[in-house]
């Protein structure tokens, strides 16, 4: 992930937990796409403190993350939805196909347990996925 883009989202999880000239600071340069020298000027301090202020201010919002890890947490449970979600299609596609086999007076046992079987698979792959959920 691009650092702007992982700092921007830090910012937007942890950006409360900063004093307020550093979050004022890191909201200009990350949202407002200020360079050093525009912050420096609205604040009236030198570039080289603005930068220090950026700096220290990266450093603690990952900080947070080590220790608090709500963005990864948050990272991890988007993943396992967007699994889930694959898994719960998978299922709706098989019983599609189970129930077209029955509908249709099909006979073809074959294909009525290859359907099944796909299916438990898919139903042991999203039991699997809420377990994880639930660590």
């Amino acid at each position: 992930m691009e650092k702007i883009a992982y700092m921007s989202m830090l910012f937007d999880v942890y950006g409360s937990m900063l004093t307020d000239k550093k979050r004022q600071t890191v909201d200009l340069y990350l949202n407002e796409n200020m360079s050093l020298a525009e912050i420096a000027e609205e604040f009236k301090i030198s570039r080289s403190a603005v930068h220090d202020a950026i700096q220290s201010s990266e450093q603690l919002l990952m900080e947070y993350e080590r220790t608090l890890k709500i963005l990864s947490s948050y990272e991890t449970r988007r993943a396992l939805k967007s699994e889930m979600l694959l898994n719960v299609q998978d299922i709706k596609e098989h019983l599609k196909l189970i129930s077209c086999c029955n509908c249709n007076g099909c006979t073809d046992d074959e294909k009525a347990i290859e359907n099944t079987e796909a299916l438990q698979v898919s139903v042991s792959k999203l039991e699997r996925l809420i377990d994880r959920v639930e660590e």
